[in-house]
């Protein structure tokens, strides 16, 4: 109560900090939130047109952000100021569901229902679509940039992960269909399992809800590795290093050392299972 009614940003935080240590519960932490949102240069809220779907990417050089808006498209936002760059990039056909810059910022694949398409983002012209039977959920494009890796599901079943040329989107090989590789009806819409691709851009991982943490060879489509880890969905991200893989459970994360197999947990630190999970460059800090 002081940290609302406290003047002073510095304190009124501190108050607000110091009410979560007392009682980590949604009310307090909404307390924390309301202090941070007093002061625009603490924390900035960029604004859409409508409905803000689950899509969002952040340009390699850490300038823009693209974020998918269900009525304008593809709207861009500079990663300083939060203000609008430019148009939006119309999507028609369909809402989009995952979005992802090549390594190099020059491209930018979106997908959804029904399809994955690509746009030069200097000039935000379309260079290329190509249907898909089913719904794009996770898209990411290799370190090389030849190919374009998805993961396409229809309605929440039988999810697969399609490796693509990156200029024409045809298939490239045989898909990876990892054992119980499901989704989860874990929010009111359908969450599908995630990837990660490796930094040497050889090899990707997965984290199926039967508990198995594995790596898949891209080349020969074959599984190279597996760790156990707790069932359930799992959200899932790699340190830009490759050393680390945090992976979502019940109520915490699981932090796996990639070279020696150990397993880190952090139990209790979240008050539900995360949906999303992601490193800071420098591997310091993980957001859940």
């Amino acid at each position: 109560a002081q940290a609302l009614v406290e003047e002073d940003l510095d304190r009124s935080l501190l108050l607000a900090r110091q009410a979560v240590a007392i009682d980590d519960s949604p009310q307090t932490r909404s307390y924390l939130l309301a202090g941070l949102l007093r002061a625009p240069t603490v924390a900035g809220i960029m604004h859409g047109d409508d409905d803000v779907l689950r899509a969002i990417a952040v340009s390699p050089n850490g300038k823009t952000v693209a974020v998918a808006d269900f009525a304008a498209g593809i709207l861009f936002f500079d990663a300083s100021s939060h203000e609008r760059i430019g148009e939006p990039l119309p999507m028609e056909g369909g809402w989009v569901d995952s979005i992802a810059y090549s390594h190099d910022g020059e491209r930018l694949a979106a997908a959804g229902t029904g399809f994955i398409r690509l746009t030069e983002t200097g000039t935000r012209k379309q260079i290329f679509e190509r249907p898909i039977h089913g719904l794009v959920t996770r898209i990411a494009f290799t370190k090389d940039g030849e190919q374009v890796v998805a993961v396409i599901h229809r309605n929440c079943q039988d999810p697969y992960i399609s490796i693509r040329d990156s200029g024409t989107l045809r298939p490239v090989g045989p898909v990876i269909r990892p054992e119980a590789f499901a989704g989860s009806e874990v929010t009111p819409f359908c969450t599908t399992p995630n990837f990660a691709l490796t930094p040497d851009g050889r090899s990707l991982i997965t984290a199926a809800p039967d508990g198995q943490l594995a790596w898949w060879d891209l080349e020969s489509r074959e599984r190279t590795r597996a760790v156990r880890i707790e069932k359930g969905h799992h959200a899932l991200a790699l340190s830009a290093d490759g050393r680390t893989v945090a992976v979502g459970v019940d109520r915490g994360i699981t932090l796996v050392d990639v070279r020696t197999g150990a397993i880190r947990s952090a139990a209790d630190a979240l008050t539900a299972r995360p949906n999303w999970l992601l490193f800071s460059h420098d591997g310091r800090t993980l957001v859940s």
